[in-house]
């Protein structure tokens, strides 16, 4: 008699998959404008993980934000009212991106628990200065325990 196992079945989405280190050189050679979309699709995945996961709005606003800035930048004079407000802008940007690097990352954190995965305590200060670069190396220690559990493809 032949005995079947069963591979128990994964509910929750899996992480977002690439290298921390694609991230951050695609990222460099875009001048930031990967780091920005992959900000989003990380978002993406704390918003499907958990809806009530605000990650993906505050994301998409900031980085809303920083295209009408840069479209304005590109077409205002120096001396104008709008280049006395680039800094404001950009400091709501700011204001509305940092608080969804920690909300992803406690996003990981609960994720990592919930699946049973490695136990994850993400540091503040290194999400605070290299976000989407050290969360992605974050989702890919549990990307890698899925994989290694039988629980990811």
């Amino acid at each position: 008699m032949e005995q079947t196992t069963s591979v128990p079945i994964l509910e929750e989405p899996i992480p977002p998959k690439l290298h921390w280190a694609w991230v951050l050189a695609l990222s460099i050679l875009t001048l930031g404008i990967f780091y920005y979309a992959w900000m989003i699709v990380q978002g993406n995945w704390a918003r499907k993980y958990d809806r009530s996961n605000t990650t993906l709005l505050l994301y998409v606003a900031g980085v809303t934000i920083l295209i009408v800035d840069l479209v304005f930048d590109i077409n205002m004079d120096a001396g104008s009212l709008d280049a006395k407000l680039e800094p404001l802008i950009r400091i709501f940007a700011t204001i509305l991106i940092v608080p969804a690097h920690f909300r992803l990352k406690d996003s990981i954190a609960e994720y990592s628990k919930k699946v049973g995965g490695p136990w994850l305590n993400p540091s503040g200060v290194l999400t605070f200065f290299f976000a989407p670069v050290y969360l992605q190396y974050q989702m890919n220690g549990v990307e890698t325990f899925l994989r290694a559990a039988g629980l990811a493809k």
